[in-house]
């Protein structure tokens, strides 16, 4: 019954949906300017026509916008939400972009476009190098201390995190939070200020973990620079 009915929904059985994903995931995270984490994910996908079809019966009334580009569709969503401070309804924007053979998430379009550039450069060379967060050295080194094959991988250049961003951002967000709470008087968040960046990128400069499996079990391996 539950088969049926999803079928209807999405206007295809669910094995058919399911295998429109390869199962190939890859996510992100950048710094916005006030020191703010966004995520941009990324997922292989075959049959975009048919991927444009689910995403548009799953968002139905949420998206509020469409327009292509090329092969590229790129879909607004709006999520309503009440506003737990103020009580003030308001909307939560995130945007898709469709390609022939990937699917990209993100709160913010700039980042889908920046995705797709890497990718379109990477596809246009012969044999490209490792470039981006795998093209330090540091990390290079340490990718080759885990196995070859990989079901996922993980990794971080620490250095390149803009902390002074990152702690004003959560000591803005932990002041905020502080006011609502019962506690009188509000603690201080003063300590978070006074914490120095610089010693950390000092001596932690990256990480890189992946884990794998066989039939024995799944196994988890990382290392820090």
């Amino acid at each position: 019954m539950y088969e049926k009915m999803a079928q209807g929904f999405l206007g295809m059985p669910v094995t058919d949906a399911l295998q429109l994903f390869s199962g190939e995931v890859a996510s992100e995270t950048s710094f916005a300017d006030d020191g703010l984490s966004l995520r941009t994910y990324a997922i292989s996908i075959q049959k975009p026509q048919d991927v444009l079809r689910i995403l548009r019966a799953a968002g139905g009334s949420f998206i509020v916008g469409e327009d292509t580009s090329g092969n590229t569709t790129y879909l607004d969503l709006a999520y309503p939400y009440t506003d737990p401070k103020t009580g003030i309804k308001r909307r939560e924007f995130y945007y898709v972009a469709v390609t022939p053979t990937m699917l990209f998430v993100a709160p913010r379009k700039a980042l889908i476009r920046q995705a797709m550039s890497r990718l379109n450069a990477k596809a246009d060379a012969a044999a490209p190098p490792a470039s981006g967060i795998l093209g330090s050295g540091e990390l290079a080194h340490e990718r080759s201390l885990l196995p070859e094959k990989l079901s996922g991988l993980s990794a971080v250049d620490i250095v390149q995190i803009p902390w002074d961003k990152v702690v004003a951002h959560y000591s803005r967000e932990m002041a905020e939070a502080a006011k609502d709470s019962a506690t009188q008087p509000p603690p201080s968040f003063d300590w978070l200020r006074a914490v120095k960046p610089e010693v950390l990128t000092r001596h932690v400069h990256s990480g890189i973990s992946g884990w794998w499996k066989d039939s024995h079990g799944i196994y988890f391996d990382s290392y820090i620079q």
